[in-house]
């Protein structure tokens, strides 16, 4: 068995990041589009109401929190192997170039999604 030392965190956990994402997004689907249930009990049409009292439940907010770390180790990962793939890492600076693309895009998308849940866990949002 052959371990490439060279290769990432991200990369090793590509397969469950990726069964991360899809579950994530079949209970996101059920939870906020096709379900509409609030936590509290019964139908809700107001999405406003929704997202808040799910998010206030700290337990949801860890499973979508996980999720966009899985995100974000998924778009870091997909960054850098487009890079490769196109042939824009084949010297020193060009692959710390690439990385540190993945990992700002990485940050952006997952960081931005991740502040709606956790400023209304914390009460800044109610």
């Amino acid at each position: 068995m052959k371990k490439n030392a060279h290769s990432t965190f991200s990369s090793h956990w590509m397969r469950w990041g990726g069964v991360a994402i899809l579950l994530f997004l079949v209970w996101h689907l059920l939870n906020f589009t096709i379900g509409k249930v609030n936590v509290d009990g019964g139908p809700t049409d107001d999405p406003y109401d929704l997202l808040v009292d799910s998010f206030q439940v700290w337990w949801l907010t860890v499973i979508y929190l996980l999720a966009m770390v899985a995100l974000a180790m998924h778009l870091r990962h997909g960054v850098w192997s487009a890079a490769q793939t196109l042939g824009l890492t084949n010297n020193a600076r060009a692959r710390r170039n690439a990385n540190v693309l993945g990992v700002l895009l990485a940050t952006v998308i997952a960081g931005g999604f991740s502040l709606v849940p956790i400023f209304i866990l914390v009460g800044v949002i109610s």
